[in-house]
């Protein structure tokens, strides 16, 4: 016996108290979310020590965070609460912006993120190569390779599924009401979707982590042979903590999307559609937008250190009472190339 939202009672409404909590967690989630982002990409901009081609992936990452908040995102909410209040043409165009935005800017930000993390494996792997390998040029023409590529994918969505209803009028909410002869197409698309986007990118991130580590606990042994204890040389290098958050934020993420991508496949496959359910997973697929500053905060000081300092200088300049305030310090951001003593290269490209 199924559910009683089954596809055959899609015309259930919300009761009041859940549109209200869902209303109010996706308002908070994307506040943060474009908040947390412009602020981080402020951080970036006031780190000078931060090499240009770490700079070019962490930024095209923030970006695709920022843009999933602002127009995806804010799609969903405004369908969300007051879908009801405009003209069902209106709400339609809003869910498929949300489906949409969310294949282009969300499979950017999972891109971007892996680039990130190839581009921390060359310079640990080839440390007096890498400014050879990796020069800016080539990480923009990687960069606009990959946003070029999601854009072909989601206008060849809008081609092929373009044309059948993206908004639940009685859920006033999303959700794409596949027809009996498109259904095995789009439950392919999920998958594939979710696999080149999300489960190969971790599995790859995952071991290109654990190969770095080995290098560095190798350059780690041989520093030990040469230096006596508590040499600076010795102590642990902010490399494997950047690759750890990297590693943390990939993982959050594909925690945060996968169960989202699993129920959608689920139902559409058994026609059992649990509004609750999707519902849910569809807010907690917007807070893979925020990991990225949520770990940087918590795991990275040189990250707390560049904010701390934007928001003293902002002080300083509106109070003029403390003028101390206005001296830059030089902070280094993630992912800088380390050295072969497992240090950090702190030279500008």
């Amino acid at each position: 016996m199924k559910s009683s939202s089954t596809v055959n009672g899609l015309d259930r409404s919300p009761p009041p108290w859940f549109d209200t909590v869902r209303v109010s967690m996706l308002s908070i989630t994307l506040f943060l979310i474009l908040a947390g982002n412009i602020f981080c990409f402020f951080v970036i901009r006031s780190s000078p020590q931060l090499r240009k081609v770490s700079r070019i992936f962490i930024v095209s990452l923030v970006m695709a965070d920022l843009c999933a908040g602002a127009f995806p995102g804010s799609s969903l909410l405004t369908t969300a609460a007051a879908g009801h209040l405009v003209p069902a043409g209106v709400a339609e165009g809003l869910c498929k912006a949300y489906f949409m935005g969310g294949i282009l800017f969300n499979g950017g930000s999972f891109i971007s993120l892996f680039c990130l993390i190839c581009d921390c494996y060359i310079a640990i792997e080839k440390p007096l190569r890498y400014p050879s390998l990796l020069t800016a040029r080539r990480a923009y023409n990687i960069i606009w390779s990959c946003w070029l590529l999601m854009i072909t994918v989601t206008v060849a969505y809008g081609v092929y599924f373009g044309t059948l209803p993206h908004h639940q009028p009685d859920w006033r909410w999303c959700l794409v009401r596949v027809s009996s002869l498109k259904k095995d197409p789009y439950i392919l698309v999920l998958l594939v979707h979710t696999s080149v986007t999300v489960v190969l990118p971790l599995t790859v991130t995952f071991a290109l982590c654990v190969r770095i580590r080995l290098i560095v606990h190798k350059h780690e042994i041989r520093l030990a042979r040469f230096t006596p204890p508590g040499h600076p040389c010795r102590h642990r290098s902010s490399d494997t903590t950047s690759l750890t958050t990297f590693l943390m934020v990939n993982c959050g993420a594909a925690l945060t999307s996968l169960p989202l991508s699993v129920l959608l496949a689920y139902s559409y496959w058994t026609g059992d559609f649990s509004m609750y359910g999707i519902s849910t997973a569809m807010i907690v697929r917007s807070c893979s937008n925020l990991l990225n500053v949520l770990a940087h905060t918590r795991r990275n000081g040189e990250f707390r250190a560049a904010a701390a300092r934007i928001l003293r200088l902002r002080q300083g300049r509106n109070s003029h009472r403390n003028p101390a305030a206005s001296r830059v310090t030089n902070t280094q951001l993630t992912c800088l190339a380390p050295s072969t003593g497992g240090g950090v290269i702190t030279h500008k490209r």
